[in-house]
Formats: C-alpha cells, structure tokens, sequence
C-alpha cells in the first residue's frame, strides 16, 4: 500500500503441486518494468523472516483472527452445506489428514494456542526456508522482455538479499474505538408488517427506509443490503472516469478517520465486513456480520456515510497499479475480444468504454468525492437486514447510528445514455497465437419489466442451456462448453437480452455459429414441425424451481431479492415467494415467443480469430 512499492499484488503461503509435495511460494504481480525490483522485495521479504521472525503482536492478531474464525465456524456447525462435507471428506481420503470435528478443532485450540510462544513461530519459519532450496520464476508477456532480469542477474540478487542491511520490522497496533464520539439518536417514525412475508418495514427520521426479515437460514449471520437509485451514468461526461473510479478510491483508502492498514488491524478478531458499490444505475452497500459484530457494522455503515475517506497517497498507489494493469491490456486476446464486444452491443458510447491508460489522467479526487458526497443522502436509501436478528438490538443501533445520520440533497433517480442496440452485425478480431476461436452472439429487443416476462425469459435460457449442450457440445462436437443468458431487464427501459458464448476451434466459428442459430430458429417456430421439446421444457421449469428452493437457503438472496423489489422494480416483496408459480405458469407457447422476438434482428456476431500469418 505504498506507492514506492514494485508490485501491484503479493502473497505467500503452501502450495502443493501434486499429493506428495509441499512448497512455501512467495508471489507478487510486478509493475511494468519492475520485475528484478520486484524479486528482491520478496526476498527482502524471506531474509527479514529469517533474521527476525513475526512479532509477539503479530502473533497476537493472527491468534484473534484464527479463534474468531473458527468460533464462527463452530456457531454455523448445523448450517453447512452438503457441498462442503463432499470436498471435505474427498480430501481426507486422497491426501490423509484427520477427521476432527469443528468443536474438537475449536477446543484443540483454544489449549494449544497459549503453548505456543513467538520462539516457536519462528523456529517454524526456518523450516520453510532451507539454503540452497530456492526456485526463482518469472512469467512475463512478450513485449516486457527487455525489462527482465538476466539468469545471471537474478543470482546476484539472491546473493545480496542474504547479505542486505534492514532494520528490524516494527508492528503497530490499532488502540481506541471505531467511532470516537456517539452521535445524538434520530428515531423510527413508522412501523409496519409486510402481510404476505412478515417482514418488518420501519422509515427513520431521516427518511431512511429499512426491512427486517428474521430467518433460521444461519444461526449466526446478519446479511445487509442498501440500494438507492442513481449510479455513474447520471456524472457529467467529463466526470465519468472519475465518478466509475470514486467508491475504489474509498475502499482503498479506509473508512472514516482510520486508514485502511488501521481499520483492518481494528476488525482482527471481528467477523463483519462492509463495502460500497456503484453501477451504471443505481448504488449501495453491502454489509454482513455475526451476531456479536453487528454494533461494528452499523458504526462502519455510520462512518462511511458522514465521514468518506478518499486518502490522495492510497489513489497515487491505486492509479500506479492501473497503469500497470492497462499499460499491456491490448497484448491480451480475450481483453481485446471482450473491448469489441462492449463497443458493438453498446453502439461505440463512449459512456460505456472499458478504462484505458489514457483515461487515468482524467480521474481527479475531488471531483470523485463530490459524487460520492453526492450519493451519501440516507433518506435515498432502502436498507435491507435479513438472518437472525435481534430486533430489540437492531431497533437501538438503527436509532443510534442511521437515523442520527443528517440528510442531505435528494438524488434517488437514474439517467440512461442515449446508445443504440445493434442488429444484424458481424465483427472479427484477429488477436492471439493459439489456434483458439471465441464466438460471442447477442440479440436485443425493447420490452416493458413484468415478472411474468422474467420467469419465462429465466425458463428459456434454462432451456437453451439443456439444448445446446446436447446439439452443440454433444452431437457436433465442436466446443467444451457453451454458455446462454437470456434475461428481461428493467433498467434502463425495458428490454429482452440473449447472449450466447462459446469457445471452438476458429476454422469451425461460422459452422458452429450457423447451428446455434438454427437451433433457435426451431425453438421459435410455432406450429411447424420441431419447436419445443415438452420434456426438456419440463426438466427447465423443475430445475428453476429447484434453484429457487436452495438460493432461499440464503439471507444475501433474499436480501437482493427485497431490495431489488422495493428499489430497481417498485414491486411487493412477495415477488420472490411467488416465483415457483410464476415458474409454473410459464408455457412452451411463452417462450417460443420470447425467441422469436428476440430473432427479428440480429445477431450481433463479434468472434475472435489468431493472428492471421
């Protein structure tokens, strides 16, 4: 987190390769040009490990933390999917281990840690790191050749890193509370039952609307969920860079008084997490905490929105790593692939342009905290809580830490740029030395929201799915997978979007691609012979319903879901009860119809192809 840093991203740990192996890796993602300053980092790194060990607070973190996590885990013991015990038990039986229960592990531990003093520690640590066992790699593209280090080079610098002067590392702690002073509570002024869901329904003070939905999906997890209308299309034109960019120049920069090096040293021990986001539409947070944090996340939610933090040395470092991601995004086939995309389906807006090098001189701080600022209105905001709640908690830390929150100028509203769909289009990229070919197919077509047009535009794509699998994958053989979305969107007017992906050998692009197409064709022919398959139709209306019977085994699910309703759509919470009889009341009629909708123009065609010779 600092901008003299040479690499973008570090990380170090075990790594197996094979089940008889064990390796301790040091990795890091070097900037451009900086791949030799970037190696004698990491091992800058292994030498202090070596000459000084961990810390005793170190020690102590990591302690809080791992207790923290494994008190979580014992707390969920009930709640597990089934999925984690297959990878679990798969895993015992192909690499050994044990078979302890999550408690037992809990309670080993709890005895264990005490023994274990930092002299231990880092007697372990000279175990990872035995003279002479060293392996350096360095992966590179093309056009960084010049810049890296030689065989000869790289030596030296192992040789000088054993010998290099350093002081000894320091760790410092995080004292004091969150939020230094509690503000003056504002109140709930209404209250209310949602009939058919049972939620709980409260407005504040300040205009702030909240929904309360008890659940037993956990036994120790609260999900948050806030949207508000308005997102990154309604900024000036000169403002886009800076407004896309605002709500990452926060996150790296901390939350309210506290930089983010001494906010992530604060929550050791704490299992909560917030974070902000912005679309093109509309905006938001997203919060989860146990039972015992959620004091911490409403003052993290308090903080974010009265005190945004965007620190100018955490943007220099932000901006630096832009420029090495972006400096070599055209050396990337799928990159340049999926640029084309984006220019065809959105007509070349400008709005809609993937961020560029040449773009990172428009971002301004200033101008990316007046639109944050902007979006910080409580009373915009719909704020959804669903898991197991304590409403008699959650009553006094809304009063206390989001009614208290003033108002502010009202943006609750979104603005669509003006671009046209494509139709019939066909574009080629030539990019790449593998004989790879990537095909991307999409049809639009203007259509106003309802949730029975959903459920049917959800069975269709349910549909595709079975059907090109068995047509394209199976019976022509031309491709290892095949991807299909098809989806009724409500945002920013209307509209019905298929969009079909696959990968296939490029000689066979145009082959592959005519037979998805006349597959959809039979799937949209009414009456004639073809059209639907009632037994694969049926087989997608039970899958949808399946998939809606274990996504409700989920609080964030549900708390989109409630958001999504009350925010994006204007629509009864109960939309997402009813969903099996939307799902049920969808008929093959329904969706030959969507198809052919979509079919009366297009596709349009983008397939990337290798260089040609």
């Amino acid at each position: 987190l600092k901008s003299e840093t040479p690499y973008t991203y570090a990380d170090a740990g075990e790594a197996r390769y094979g089940a008889s192996s064990r390796f301790y890796v040091l990795t890091a993602q070097a900037k451009t040009g900086a791949a030799a300053d970037c190696l004698k980092e990491l091992l800058k790194t292994k030498t202090a490990l070596l000459r000084y060990g961990f810390t005793r607070a170190e020690l102590a973190m990591a302690s809080e933390s791992l207790v923290s996590d494994m008190r979580q885990m014992v707390s969920e013991k009930d709640r597990q999917e089934s999925e984690r015990y297959v990878r679990f038990l798969t895993r015992y039986y192909r690499e050994g281990g044990n078979l302890a229960d999550v408690e037992w592990e809990l309670g080993a531990l709890l005895q264990l840690l005490p023994r274990i003093s930092i002299k231990d520690i880092n007697a372990a640590v000279t175990d990872y790191f035995n003279p002479g066992d060293l392996r350096v790699l360095i992966f590179a593209p093309e056009a960084e050749q010049a810049n890296l280090p030689t065989e000869a080079q790289i030596r030296q610098i192992v040789t000088e890193s054993a010998r290099a002067k350093m002081i000894r590392p320091k760790t410092e702690t995080a004292g004091g509370k969150l939020v230094a002073r509690q503000p003056a509570p504002g109140a709930i002024v209404s209250e209310s039952v949602d009939d058919e869901t049972g939620a709980l329904v409260w407005v504040l003070s300040n205009g702030v609307k909240m929904i309360l939905k008890e659940t037993r999906n956990r036994n120790n997890e609260i999900i948050v969920k806030a949207m508000a209308r308005g997102g990154t299309s309604s900024a000036p034109p000169d403002d886009w860079v800076s407004a896309k960019l605002a709500v990452e120049m926060a996150q790296i920069s901390g939350l309210g008084p506290h930089s983010r090096t001494a906010l992530t040293k604060k929550l050791i021990g704490k299992q909560v997490s917030f974070s902000f986001w912005i679309s093109s539409y509309y905006r938001g947070f997203d919060g989860s905490a146990s039972a015992g944090d959620i004091a911490t996340l409403f003052e993290m939610i308090y903080l974010g929105i009265t005190d945004p933090r965007i620190d100018p040395r955490m943007v220099k470092v932000m901006m630096d790593q832009y420029r090495t991601q972006l400096a070599l995004r055209g050396e990337n086939p799928d990159t340049v692939f999926s640029d084309e995309i984006s220019r065809t389906i959105y007509g070349g807006h400008p709005f809609f342009k993937p961020l560029e090098l040449a773009d990172i001189p428009k971002a301004n701080i200033e101008t990316a905290r007046a639109f944050l600022r902007r979006g910080l209105n409580p009373g915009d905001y719909t704020c959804v809580l669903t898991g197991n709640l304590d409403i008699v908690l959650i009553r006094s830390l809304a009063e206390t830490w989001l009614a208290s929150i003033p108002p502010s100028e009202s943006w609750n509203e979104w603005t669509s740029p003006q671009f046209e769909r494509p139709g019939k289009t066909e574009k080629a990229v030539y990019k790449g030395k593998e004989e790879r070919g990537l095909v991307y197919l999409s049809w639009f077509s203007k259509a106003p929201y309802s949730e029975e047009l959903s459920a049917a535009a959800q069975v269709l794509n349910e549909y595709l799915e079975i059907k090109m699998t068995e047509d394209i994958r199976e019976k022509l053989g031309g491709v290892y997978s095949i991807s299909v979305g098809v989806s009724a969107m409500p945002v920013p007017g209307g509209e019905l979007v298929m969009q079909i992906y696959f990968a296939c050998d490029p000689k066979r692009a145009r082959e592959l691609s005519d037979a998805v197409i006349n597959l959809l064709r039979l799937t949209a022919a009414q009456g004639q012979s073809g059209g639907v398959n009632q037994d694969t139709f049926d087989k997608s209306v039970e899958a949808l319903k399946k998939e809606w019977e274990s996504s409700m085994q989920s609080n964030s699910y549900i708390a989109q879901s409630y958001a999504n309703s009350s925010v994006l759509l204007n629509l009864p919470l109960s939309r997402l009860n009813k969903r099996p009889g939307y799902f049920s009341a969808v008929t093959p009629a329904a969706i030959q119809q969507i198809c052919a909708q979509l079919l009366r123009d297009g596709p349009a065609s983008v397939v990337l192809y290798p260089e040609q010779r």
